[in-house]
């Protein structure tokens, strides 16, 4: 049920996402990652319903990232449920340290 949830807020917040980068005026490379980021973890909860360890400690990077340079955007606090509901989903993630400079250099991020 839960995991139902998760996956609504996961669109919506990736229908938000989508229209910043179309209003803006700039190649909005940081909210594509974002997208890409949320597909993962949609796919992987539809798949088997456990999420990556690597795509928790990403998503912990983009919500540092958001409260530091977006926290206006619109999407922001769609970006901040969502992490809410995947600490009740994957209590380990409050315990996750962030990738850091390892974001990008693995896979999937």
């Amino acid at each position: 049920m839960m995991q139902n949830k998760l996956i609504q807020l996961i669109d919506n917040s990736i229908e938000k996402l989508n229209e910043y980068i179309i209003n803006s005026r700039f190649d909005r490379v940081e909210q594509k990652q974002i997208i890409k980021v949320l597909e993962e973890i949609k796919n992987d909860l539809k798949k088997s319903g456990e999420i990556r360890e690597r795509l928790l400690r990403g998503y912990k990077d983009i919500c540092t990232s958001t409260a530091i340079n977006f926290e206006e955007a619109s999407y922001a606090d769609s970006i901040f449920e969502i992490k809410n509901a995947l600490e009740l989903i994957c209590p380990k993630m409050k315990e996750l340290k962030i990738l850091g400079m390892d974001y990008g250099k693995g896979d999937p991020l």
